[in-house]
């Protein structure tokens, strides 16, 4: 079950319609599920983009993802 925010229904606030897009395909693909069930490549194909472009949405999103967690708690 997803969590949203309140306000907007939004799954993913603050993150671009495509970078949420690859988030959450990349979620409900198990990228992050341990082990792993699919790789950056599936994704990317999946959604139709370039592997690199996903890692680097990934990327993004995983600092902001942290960085909000992180910094949640020191407010």
């Amino acid at each position: 079950q997803r969590q949203m925010c309140k306000e907007t229904g939004d799954t993913a606030p603050g993150l671009p319609r495509r970078r949420k897009e690859v988030l959450e395909t990349a979620i409900e693909m198990g990228y992050y599920n341990a082990p792993r069930k699919c790789r950056q490549r599936d994704i990317a194909d999946a959604i139709g983009l370039k592997q690199g472009t996903v890692a680097e949405h990934l990327q993004i999103a995983e600092s902001l993802i942290i960085n909000a967690w992180f910094n949640q708690g020191r407010i």
